[in-house]
């Protein structure tokens, strides 16, 4: 009797009027950059482009961070002095991407927050292994691309 429940469930949630009545997707995503973009930022434009993607397919039914730590807090720091690399940050943004930026990164690489592309003061937290903590706790997963 169950698996038939089931089955007329899973019969109704395909047809079209069953996915136009679905909720939107809701996702909660925490993608941590934590390492050196490698050569030509290879890495780098790797985490952003599946970054976009991500936005392509789920668009407003995704809540998308971007937490840099460690060597991966130069990405905003040379996306400020390379238009390509700082274009790609900026439409992620648009998109309602947020970027936070580990505080002991930055203090322990004698980096300024004014020297990273955009970066408000709210956007930089304490500790980044803290802050990825909280936003998993939060219900955020986590990809480390």
């Amino acid at each position: 009797m169950q698996r038939r429940r089931l089955a007329a469930g899973i019969a109704l949630a395909a047809t079209p009027a069953g996915i136009a009545a679905a909720a939107p997707i809701r996702q909660r995503v925490v993608y941590h950059v934590g390492d050196e973009g490698g050569p030509d930022h290879a890495h780098w434009r790797t985490a952003l482009g599946n970054m976009r993607n991500h936005l392509d397919v789920v668009g407003d039914g995704l809540e998308l961070v971007c937490l840099l730590n460690s060597s991966g807090i130069r990405l905003l720091l040379d996306a400020a002095g390379n238009p390509e690399l700082g274009a790609d940050v900026a439409a992620l943004r648009r998109r309602g991407a947020r970027f936070l930026v580990c505080s002991n990164s930055l203090r322990g690489q004698k980096v300024a927050r004014e020297a990273l592309l955009a970066v408000p003061e709210g956007d930089v937290v304490p500790a980044g292994v803290v802050e990825l903590t909280r936003l998993q706790q939060e219900g955020f997963a986590y990809i480390r691309p």
